[in-house]
């Protein structure tokens, strides 16, 4: 169902009368499956709508776009028949690993080629008709991100729960040769898909480039919730083997290619104890929402605004709270921030109560858990990572708000996404 949630202002839809709360039923007499096929019948000179409104009634409207401008429509979601939801069971699954309690939207497993196209969520190809791949292609739907994981067949088939996993080199071979390119990760488990393993993934995957454009080797995430007690996280060592092998492929691949093509995620550095590259090393940062590179652009940003420091600030007590990793990130500027006349920060790195101390990153943390470690009115204010809360709600995993938060702490609480808003905070205390 294409439910309207927003219609922008001044735009063609506005003009038509179309009104948050309808329905867009058809284009043109064809029911749509998603965004993708509504951008593509709209991005015509004429069409017809069918639009059934809050009221209830249905009417058709004809539409003149000569200039083809955006419509204007805003929906509720963008795929209409409703989500393709994981076939797999794998052994790390994280939704698996999820308590009860938190908000409805984490327990969703999505595995959906619509919404890896238009937002890059990751899809393993499990699930794909002979005729989503023909509309993938038809369409042009690139790129794709698709998670791999290991290419030996028994291997990947064990990982993802699922005997039929076992062909990916198949499918990537289809779309290669039919010119969708494609993003990669492999989630590496010790003991499982690391080692040679490793190697015979990157030596299969790179045989695909240029279609292959980058691919990302990111840490297994284990909570205590995890019904395999057997997984277990990388010991810094072998976070080291594991960076030194993708060092050493990308040096490579760089004076083959002209790409290093195989990128660490951040935590496995963090894990390793070695040094972030610089900005050239991730080339453009094709993998930052995967967590590639995010520490370098903000180390690079944070040395920026230490250059422009403000004299003094208006003295101010602040809380800034972050994960057990981000900690080793933060602590240097932090530092050098309270060498500012009237600034005292305090950094707050978080165990996570909720999933266990072995999630370390701050993006699994949960309102509980700073109410669990920062007393009432300890600081003027708190700072915390945007990532801790929803996009658009400011609500954490365990469905508290920030406003609930900084009711029960008696003071503000500042979702903070930049070394520049933070300085912005900062700077605005006390006007």
């Amino acid at each position: 169902m294409a439910k309207i949630c927003e219609v922008l202002p001044e735009s063609i839809a506005f003009k038509l009368g179309i009104l948050p709360g309808d329905e867009l039923l058809e284009i043109n007499g064809q029911q749509l499956l998603d965004y993708i096929q509504y951008k593509m019948l709209t991005l015509k000179k004429s069409f017809v709508l069918k639009i059934r409104g809050i009221d209830g009634q249905i009417r058709e409207i004809k539409v003149k776009n000569p200039f083809l401008e955006e419509l204007g429509l805003i929906f509720e979601t963008p795929v209409f028949d409703g989500i393709r939801e994981c076939e797999n069971h794998c052994l790390f699954c994280f939704v698996r690993q999820l308590p009860q309690g938190l908000r409805s939207s984490l327990y969703i497993k999505d595995d959906d080629f619509r919404l890896s196209f238009l937002h890059g969520n990751y899809i393993t190809l499990t699930n794909l008709s002979g005729a989503d791949f023909h509309r993938i292609i038809k369409e042009r739907l690139s790129p794709l991100y698709i998670s791999v994981h290991a290419t030996d067949p028994k291997v990947r088939a064990l990982l993802l729960g699922n005997k039929k996993a076992g062909d990916i080199l198949n499918k990537l071979e289809l779309l290669a040769q039919n010119g969708i390119s494609f993003h990669l990760q492999l989630v590496l488990v010790p003991g499982i898909n690391d080692g040679e393993i490793l190697k015979k993934s990157i030596t299969d995957l790179i045989k695909f480039f240029p279609a292959v454009q980058s691919i990302a080797l990111v840490p297994v995430g284990l909570t205590r919730f995890r019904q395999n007690k057997n997984l277990r996280r990388f010991t810094s060592s072998e976070a080291k083997e594991v960076v030194n092998l993708a060092l050493k492929y990308g040096r490579q691949l760089k004076k083959e290619l002209g790409t290093r093509l195989i990128y660490p995620s951040d935590e496995f550095f963090l894990l390793a104890d070695k040094k972030f590259p610089g900005k050239d090393f991730y080339e453009g940062f094709p993998q930052y929402e995967n967590g590639v590179g995010i520490a370098r652009d903000f180390i690079d940003k944070m040395k920026r605004i230490l250059k422009n420091l403000p004299q003094e600030v208006t003295p101010q007590r602040v809380g800034l709270v972050t994960g057990i990793l981000g900690a080793k990130i933060l602590a240097p500027f932090i530092e050098r921030l309270n060498q500012v006349p009237g600034l005292n920060i305090t950094l707050l790195p978080l165990e996570n109560g909720l999933f266990g101390p072995e999630v370390t990153v701050a993006g699994l943390l949960t309102g509980q858990d700073i109410l669990r470690e920062v007393l009432p009115k300890s600081f003027d204010y708190l700072i915390i990572p945007d990532i801790m809360v929803k996009e658009g709600e400011n609500r954490f995993l365990d469905d508290l708000t920030i406003e609930e938060v900084a009711l029960r702490l008696k003071m503000p609480v500042y979702p903070v996404l930049t070394p520049r808003e933070l300085i912005s905070v900062i700077k605005h205390f006390g006007r």
